[in-house]
């Protein structure tokens, strides 16, 4: 969990480019709320091959997944091929043996990822414990959605309040999100029924929007 006491923490995702993987705008746009991600992050955001042919894969069932990979937002990088051994033994560091055999994609996006951003020396945003996990072995930079929606903040797209309303929607198991995908959303990172973390957040917000 970062400290949301500390803003300034954030910076790398107020310019440049960042490197998401799948979870985070998969999820904001299953839940129709990828509109201040798209525009915080409009021409920065990037992601390999793996994460755009997932987000390919669900496109028909999630409508605002348009927007993610219609352009307005980043761009896919292609990986040379010279990277196919050092991410494949990225994968096998979260991935048991037996799934490696089994799926041949499973993991595969997270380890990509952790590669570009290792090359290009550039942020991941990921809400994946175990993309986390391996993104910190590797001294790579990681912020999740929190982080996300406090740069939308920083950004000026969105407001304190309505950010945070976007963040207890992405928790909502009862949403249209998958309610494994909601109860990592608030079990990973900040629980929002707990007592602090709505002030906490607003707070950091705020001073983020005064600036």
């Amino acid at each position: 969990m970062n400290d949301l006491r500390d803003v300034s923490r954030i910076s790398p995702l107020l310019d440049g480019p960042v490197v998401f993987d799948a979870m985070v705008p998969r999820s904001l746009a299953r839940v129709n709320r990828f509109g201040p991600i798209e525009n915080a992050f409009a021409g920065r955001a990037r992601w390999p091959e793996a994460v755009g042919n997932e987000l390919r894969k669900v496109k028909p069932k999630v409508g605002g997944l348009g927007n993610v990979l219609g352009g307005r937002f980043g761009k896919e990088i292609e990986l040379p091929s010279s990277a196919e051994a050092v991410i494949a033994d990225l994968r096998s560091e979260i991935t048991p043996t037996r799934v490696l055999l089994s799926n041949r994609l499973k993991n595969l996006g997270e380890a990509q990822c952790i590669w570009l951003c290792q090359h290009e020396s550039w942020p991941l945003v990921t809400h994946d414990d175990s993309a986390v996990s391996m993104a910190s072995a590797h001294r790579v930079t990681t912020f999740d959605v929190i982080d996300v929606l406090l740069a939308c903040v920083g950004k000026k797209v969105i407001k304190p309040g309505p950010a945070w309303k976007i963040y207890e929607k992405l928790c909502e198991p009862t949403s249209s999100l998958d309610p494994d995908l909601a109860a990592m959303f608030a079990l990973v990172a900040y629980p929002p029924w707990h007592a602090g973390t709505k002030q906490e957040f607003i707070g950091a917000a705020a001073e983020l929007y005064a600036r």
